[in-house]
């Protein structure tokens, strides 16, 4: 449960491989909490929760798969696979080649509603669905689990971790934490890369020269919603500490010093270590790395290596100033567990305001949600040179994709989804 940015992915697919653990191809939320005031994001910062459980649930509605949805061939309305999984297409596959995998849509239907009879809790309701995906996925369905991993981008603004923890009480909560200069810089490629029109993982993409220059972004929004997610993060330290239901790492820390951490996750979860868990995995094969920075064999051990390359020195110059330069502080630390509790408060960006407001569950969400909202909305600028640039350049990529679209439609299972 981190927020975007942070790592999670490749923690998951280093949880990955062994048949005593399955994990998921794609990231896996709860339920946004839209119950709170008159708006919902549906994005990091907004609250999730699990409703309480009830007798007469349709389990099929519930978890949204009454319907099968069918992929969409056409530039800038293409959608992600609500299952992560499709014919020969894994959510989370940006790079590898040659995926042969399926996934048993209506199998997964039938399992739901035969696994889920005679539930009495969230936590049975949820082993079926566990249960129902994974025997659905040819490439899970004849293992022998007994763990689960899941990922959420938005799993750090869960809106009762106490009652997360009564509803499974075996949960081992795991909390990134990532340089600020890189999840600026990564943030400022995502919402570069939509303004100028290539999207998520699509070919060509443009060139760090032309992400460095664009303007149409907070950096603001982008720096506090970090601030707000490491004091709240530091918050639940204070409430259910440092070694038992939730565990808080940096991300800089975990790909230079990977099999202690693992062997950390392991020991706390019981589970026997495998040097698998060492490589990042997807079905088993090297997972080639996430959408944004390219192919990568095994562990990037430098992931912020991009960012004066994408930051201009004004704004890395900004990032400090607002941030009291925490990430100087934050580099102290290279332990495997990152203990924010014994860091002077006043580092921590309006941390009282945010601890009284976290003995207020609404309070605290509406806080965090508002913190949040706008952190990737575009900013109005005044007209500058590089938008004539990406304006040509937008075009050339959306006349690029067309043999791409057409084989997606004709050839079912092969190329790849381009989403946003």
């Amino acid at each position: 449960m981190g927020i975007n940015r942070s790592g999670g992915s490749l923690l998951a697919r280093l949880l990955e491989g062994n048949e005593k653990i399955v994990s998921y191809p794609m990231e896996v939320g709860f339920k946004f909490k839209d119950n709170l005031f008159g708006f919902v994001d549906k994005i990091t910062g907004s609250p999730i929760y699990i409703p309480d459980f009830s007798p007469n649930i349709d389990i099929l509605d519930y978890f949204d798969v009454k319907k099968k949805i069918h992929p969409i061939y056409k530039w800038g309305k293409e959608k992600s696979e609500a299952q992560g999984i499709r014919k020969n297409y894994l959510e989370k596959a940006f790079y590898e080649k040659n995926i042969f995998t399926e996934f048993d849509f209506e199998g997964y239907q039938n399992k739901l509603l035969k696994y889920s009879k005679n539930i009495t809790n969230n936590y049975e309701l949820y082993e079926a669905k566990h249960k129902a995906y994974f025997k659905s996925w040819n490439y899970t369905k004849n293992f022998n689990y007994d763990h689960v991993v899941s990922h959420d981008s938005a799993g750090l603004f869960f809106y009762d971790f106490e009652k997360l923890f009564k509803f499974f009480p075996n949960s081992f909560v795991i909390i990134p934490i990532r340089n600020l200069l890189g999840y600026v810089a990564a943030e400022k490629t995502r919402i570069a890369r939509q303004g100028i029109g290539t999207r998520r993982f699509a070919k060509p993409l443009p060139s760090n020269l032309m992400i460095k220059n664009f303007r149409n972004f907070s950096i603001e929004s982008i720096v506090r919603s970090w601030l707000i997610s490491l004091s709240r993060i530091r918050i639940l330290q204070e409430k259910f500490g440092t070694q038992n239901k939730i565990m808080v790492y940096r991300f800089e820390n975990l790909v230079v010093n990977t099999e202690n951490h693992i062997k950390y996750i392991c020991e706390k979860n019981k589970i026997n270590f495998d040097k698998i868990f060492l490589k990042p995995t997807l079905m088993g094969k090297p997972w080639l790395g996430n959408s944004q920075q390219g192919v990568n064999y095994g562990i990037n051990k430098n992931p912020n290596s991009y960012v004066n390359k994408i930051l201009t020195k004004e704004e890395i110059r900004k990032i400090n100033d607002i941030s009291k330069n925490i990430d100087s502080i934050l580099n102290q630390n290279n332990e495997v567990i990152t203990d924010l509790t014994k860091i002077d408060e006043k580092n921590f960006f309006d941390y009282k305001t945010q601890k009284l407001y976290s003995n207020d569950l609404e309070k605290w969400s509406i806080y965090c949600s508002l913190g949040f909202r706008g952190f990737r909305d575009s900013k109005v600028q005044k007209p500058y040179f590089f938008q004539i640039i990406y304006y040509i350049f937008s075009i050339f990529v959306k006349f690029y994709h067309v043999l791409r679209l057409i084989k997606l439609k004709l050839f079912k299972g092969k190329g790849k989804q381009n989403y946003t």
